[in-house]
């Protein structure tokens, strides 16, 4: 295992009940993204809850444990026949998930983009692409038969372990904040990422009095808010790493938004 620090986090904090959610995603890559809350509903479906959130710590204190390397290769599709528990893993969950946004009524019955993922990894991976394009090939193109595999080059990570469909400012989700800021994300595993993407939109304005980003990540804000078609980000350089302060990659995103953030990350 090439990443010590991230061993050092999972074994420092697997006794704190309170934090249940590190993340998902590649610990060795170069980048880092950050959004407000994982988009499920506890109560609505509480084995998959428990299965993807409560035991996330647990399933990466095993991963460290057993493995010499975050190998995903022996992760099966999300949609084999294998029982959950066995083809779900942090470093590469929902395999198999094609590059298309799936569109579900309101019982939850797929209406389009069958075997797709959701809006915001769906962003995630244009934009992981177009930071890595001159790595992969400057004509590539992903079509909605490819598979998402982003999280092979990045790792991803929540500002609230309070996990709801629709972002809510309550005493609950504040406390959730302050808490993982100051008990999690100021571990330095978090700000040994080059290149950060904070896609949680408003939520530092919000919270400004727990979310300093320039202390949380020893970067500095260049002053400046870049308008680009209707969304916008804030660049933060420091310390050999570059730091993008942007909406919440949901709805809405311009490409031309995800352009700009990819150009000023591979000046990196």
């Amino acid at each position: 295992m090439e990443n010590n620090t991230f061993k050092n986090l999972i074994e420092g904090i697997y006794n704190n009940n309170e934090i249940e959610f590190i993340g998902y995603g590649n610990p060795n890559a170069k980048i880092l993204i950050i959004g407000k809350e994982c988009a499920i509903d506890p109560e609505s479906d509480e084995q998959r809850y428990e299965l993807f959130i409560k035991r996330n710590k647990e399933q990466w204190s095993e991963i460290v444990k057993k493995n010499g390397t975050f190998n995903t290769s022996n992760i099966p599709s999300w949609f084999s026949s294998y029982p959950e528990e066995r083809k779900f893993s942090p470093l590469l969950p929902f395999r198999g998930e094609k590059f298309t946004p799936e569109r579900k009524d309101k019982d939850g019955e797929t209406i389009s983009g069958k075997y797709g993922t959701n809006t915001t990894w769906y962003n995630y991976q244009k934009l992981v692409d177009k930071i890595r394009i001159d790595e992969i090939d400057k004509h590539f193109s992903r079509t909605k038969d490819d598979e998402i595999d982003f999280l092979k080059y990045c790792f991803i990570t929540e500002f609230s372990g309070v996990c709801t469909t629709y972002s809510k400012k309550t005493p609950e989700v504040a406390h959730s904040i302050k808490y993982r800021v100051d008990h999690l994300l100021n571990h330095p595993f978090f700000s040994s990422f080059p290149i950060i993407i904070i896609a949680c939109g408003h939520y530092v304005r919000q919270y400004g009095d727990i979310i300093n980003l320039e202390e949380l990540f020893e970067v500095k804000w260049d002053g400046k808010t870049n308008d680009i078609a209707g969304n916008w980000y804030n660049l933060h350089t420091g310390n050999g790493k570059i730091l993008i302060h942007t909406n919440q990659l949901s709805m809405n995103i311009s490409e031309q938004l995800l352009d700009k953030i990819a150009d000023e990350c591979k000046k990196k």
